[in-house]
């Protein structure tokens, strides 16, 4: 481990760090990206998403990790992404990785003003204080680790270590708790003995109950931290006598970083339950019972990442049960909306023996190229999702089919209609962009699980990817 200088020697490196921390804050806080042209999106040269799909680990669930990798991020990078000016905008998209290759999907494109049902707009600036508030705390805890870890350097008993990261803490609690007093904010109550790999709104699908939810979440990692600091006699780590300034801005980083994500994923997830009660409105005339019989969504934030390592996650879930049940055949999927091939690259590369077709009447030579290492495991198809259907024996059936084509209301009804019974039962069927933008969307997921399928729930993740199983 690289030790931080003693006391007496020259602390040049602090000084730097802040100087350039300043820099940064001056700035307009946004990586420079276009989102059309993020290299994570591939939606620009389907090289360029083959080349970015090839330098991604490969080991479970490695990719996803690698959006808030703080190895691979440097100061101003870090800086950057504490600071981004349009996370709180309801009507911006903003940033997922540290590096900026990955941005958001989620935005209501006509901000607050877009929501037609009693209260959406209150709530929404509730939602958007809360989120700016989570930031400052975020930015005040970076700031606050560099702090901590100059005070060691400088030979300061006082605020270093263990002891800095306490305060820290226990500010930030104590400011969120002034905030929430004046009922701008979502106030601290709850309490979560240890937060859950997904949930549900106390309250279905209302917007304040995944608000509180978020808010919750960030309570316990404020906690956390604190009793890491305690968790051993006056020290932060075994070692914390060697370099307790370090030790300290690791924590405090990794602190910063957590409220990071539950701050997006926190407006992710507000974004789209505004969407789902719009849409309630605009259908309750034709539909007066769609609020009571609306499915519930249960919100998944085991995987941070983009909808690739969504799909990697529940791949790896299907695979561990055919294991345990002593089965030897291998998993088979079927991709509707192959684009650039994403998707099935980035699970060839991770599942040796998944067997794979995808359609897509758009398919160019470059997609092809791409496939052809991985031999008959992958059949690339020119046709449509109907075509390819018909093609198919009647009696074919797959463990996982994930729904992209065109996101029409009627395509993706048809789909679904289509592909669910080629499930096997056990199985998943699976999409994408399940976001407050695609309306059309939205209603024909949503209307097959209620009123086809008898399904009380369903399944959403990060980056717009929507699952249900197949009993």
């Amino acid at each position: 481990m690289r030790r931080l200088p003693r006391a007496g020697m020259a602390p040049r490196w602090h000084l730097a760090a802040r100087l350039m921390v300043i820099w940064v804050v001056l700035q307009p806080a946004e990586i420079v990206c276009q989102f059309q042209y993020c290299k994570g999106q591939c939606l620009g040269k389907c090289e360029d998403c083959h080349d970015l799909i090839e330098s991604l680990p490969r080991e479970p669930q490695a990719s996803a990790a690698r959006l808030v990798d703080t190895r691979r991020a440097g100061l101003v990078e870090l800086v950057t992404f504490f600071n981004s000016s349009d996370l709180c905008k309801l009507d911006r998209l903003y940033p997922l990785s540290l590096d900026g290759d990955y941005y958001s999907l989620a935005m209501l494109g006509g901000g607050a003003d877009q929501l037609s049902y009693l209260g959406g707009a209150a709530l929404a600036r509730k939602a958007e204080a809360t989120c700016l508030l989570a930031q400052a705390m975020t930015v005040d805890i970076f700031s606050q680790a560099l702090r901590v870890a100059e005070a060691c350097v400088g030979g300061s008993q006082r605020g270093c270590g263990s002891e800095g990261v306490r305060a820290v803490a226990a500010a930030v609690l104590a400011r969120w708790r002034n905030a929430a007093d004046g009922g701008a904010v979502v106030p601290l109550n709850n309490l979560l003995e240890a937060p859950q790999k997904f949930f549900s709104g106390q309250d279905g699908n209302e917007s304040v109950s995944i608000l509180a939810e978020y808010v919750a979440r960030m309570k316990h990692s404020l906690l956390t931290a604190e009793q890491k600091t305690t968790s051993l006699p006056g020290k932060l780590f075994a070692h914390e006598d060697e370099a307790p300034g370090l030790l300290a801005y690791r924590l405090l980083t990794e602190l910063a970083l957590d409220l990071a994500r539950h701050t997006r994923q926190m407006m992710d997830h507000a974004l789209l339950s505004f969407g789902l009660n719009n849409l309630v409105v605009e259908l309750s005339s034709a539909l007066p019972r769609i609020r009571a019989e609306l499915p519930t969504v249960a919100y998944h934030t085991e995987v941070y990442g983009r909808h690739w390592d969504v799909l990697e996650m529940l791949l790896l879930k299907l695979q561990e049960e055919r294991e345990a049940q002593g089965h030897d055949q291998p998993l088979r999927m079927a991709e509707m909306g192959v684009a650039c091939g994403a998707i099935g690259l980035h699970l060839l590369l991770r599942f040796p023996d998944l067997q794979y077709i995808g359609a897509d009447p758009t398919i160019v030579q470059s997609v092809r190229d791409a496939y052809v290492r991985f031999g008959p495991r992958a059949s690339l198809q020119a046709v449509t999702s109907e075509e390819l259907n018909a093609a198919l024996p009647a009696e074919e059936q797959f463990d996982f089919v994930f729904v992209d084509g065109p996101h029409t209301y009627r395509n993706v009804r048809n789909d679904i209609e289509m592909w669910l019974p080629r499930v096997r039962s056990g199985g998943i069927l699976a999409g994408h962009d399940f976001t407050q933008a695609h309306p059309p969307l939205l209603w024909a997921v949503l209307e097959q699980r209620m009123h086809n399928f008898g399904g009380s729930s369903f399944n959403v993740g990060m980056d717009g990817v929507w699952w249900w199983r197949i009993p």
